[in-house]
């Protein structure tokens, strides 16, 4: 039982460490992810073009975030 707890612990502790280095690509995927399923309510073409338009804008934040650190 021991074990399983100090597994547990670990475990948590790398996804705490993970979410702090990429809190802001995190909150921008769950950003754009929103506005996308919001988008597809309107109609499939605006979905897909909403979709696609932030895409190309989360990959160019997320390598300019790249390059910062």
């Amino acid at each position: 039982m021991k074990k399983v707890f100090e597994f547990y612990k670990l475990a948590v502790k790398k996804v705490f460490e993970f979410y702090q280095l990429n809190e802001p690509q995190i909150l921008m995927i769950c950003g754009f992810l929103m506005l996308s399923i919001g988008a597809f309510k309107i109609s499939i073409i605006v979905g897909w073009f909403i979709t696609g338009s932030l895409f190309i804008i989360l990959a160019l934040l997320s390598a300019w975030m790249a390059g910062r650190g």
